[in-house]
C-alpha cells in the first residue's frame, strides 16, 4: 500500500501545491533537458517523452537518495542545490528505465553514455536554476517547488536506504 501511496504522491488531486509544484518541476527539467540535448547534439527525444520520465521519476526522488542526507530547504546556496540535484539522477535514470520497458517492452534498453551524460546533467543543474530563480517567482510558484522539496524530504526521511 505504502508504494501506491508514494507513486501517487505527487500527483494526488488533494494536495494541489505538490501536483503544482509538480508540473513546474518537470517543466523546468524538461526545458534544462532540451536546452542541453540542443547544445550537445543529442536528440531522440520530445517533449512528451521527456515529461514523461522526470514525471516518473517524482516517486523515486527522495527515496533513491536515502545514502545523503535530505535536500536543504529551498531557495539555499548554489552550491548545495547542485548537490541537492545531483542526487535525483538514479531516479532519473530508474524512470527512464522503466518508461522504455513501458514503451517497448521487457527489454535492456540501448542508452549511449552521452544519453546517461545529458539525463543526469540536466537533472542536476534544475535545481540550482530554480534555487536561482526562486526569489523572482510568485508566492504561489514557490509553494509549488517548496511542496516538492518537502515531499523529497520526507521521502528520504522515511528511506530504506538510510544508513
Amino acid at each position: 500500500m505504502n508504494v501506491f501511496n508514494n507513486a501517487i504522491l505527487p500527483f494526488d488531486i488533494r494536495r494541489y501545491d505538490l501536483v503544482v509544484g509538480s508540473a513546474q518541476l518537470v517543466a523546468v527539467e524538461v526545458i534544462v533537458s532540451k536546452i542541453l540535448r540542443k547544445i550537445v547534439g543529442v536528440g531522440g527525444r520530445g517533449f512528451a517523452e521527456l515529461a514523461a520520465i522526470h514525471a516518473v521519476s517524482l516517486p523515486f526522488l527522495g527515496g533513491l537518495s536515502g545514502f545523503f542526507e535530505a535536500n536543504q530547504a529551498l531557495p539555499g546556496t548554489q552550491t548545495r542545490a547542485l548537490q541537492d540535484g545531483a542526487k535525483g539522477i538514479p531516479a532519473v535514470l530508474l524512470a527512464q528505465y522503466i518508461t522504455n520497458v513501458a514503451a517497448k517492452g521487457l527489454h535492456i534498453p540501448k542508452v549511449t553514455f552521452k544519453e546517461i551524460l545529458v539525463t543526469a546533467a540536466s537533472k542536476t543543474l534544475s535545481r540550482p536554476l530554480i534555487v536561482l530563480m526562486y526569489p523572482k517567482l510568485h508566492k504561489a510558484l514557490q509553494g509549488g517547488f517548496r511542496s516538492v522539496n518537502r515531499m523529497e524530504q520526507l521521502q528520504n526521511a522515511n528511506s530504506n536506504l538510510k544508513m
